[in-house]
């Protein structure tokens, strides 16, 4: 066999060999019984009463959030909390409008997941209780999100 061919049939060894993995990639994510969206829309809709289709869509519809930069100065920190909670105040007003709710509740719902979660981080030993208490109200709806 020439040098050639050798060379070309490792070449399509290796192509199919990635084309294998990464379609035992895709698959594993079709077997993915649901995303955060649609975990946090049944979850935000037990809470306010709402069917989780129309929280979902109204968590579509929510405005989005733009990273910014590392704050370097105290003003800079300030100025993005700041920021952080015109955001929140926002998106829990877009989201309350979409769904015929005051933004307060949809604030309160957020707020009683995020204690949930709190709770059982307590409960499983990743945080004590102070440390939670310290925690309870300035974290929001990515604190609910699982890495």
């Amino acid at each position: 066999m020439s040098r050639w061919k050798i060379i070309a049939s490792l070449a399509v060894a290796l192509v199919s060999a990635g084309l294998l993995v990464a379609g035992g990639a895709t698959a594993a994510k079709k077997d993915k019984p649901a995303t955060f969206r649609q975990v946090l829309s049944a979850k935000l809709g037990k809470e306010l009463d709402k069917p989780a289709g129309d929280v979902l869509a109204a968590l579509k519809a929510a405005p989005k959030r733009t990273k910014a930069a590392k704050p370097k100065t105290k003003a800079e920190r300030q100025a993005r909390r700041a920021a952080t909670q015109k955001y929140r105040a926002d998106w829990a007003a877009a989201v309350g409008k979409s769904l015929d709710v005051d933004a307060a509740k949809v604030t309160a719902a957020v707020n009683a997941l995020v204690k949930q979660r709190l709770d059982s981080l307590v409960q499983d030993g990743w945080l004590t209780k102070a440390q939670a208490a310290k925690r309870q109200g300035k974290l929001g709806v990515g604190f609910l999100r699982v890495r």
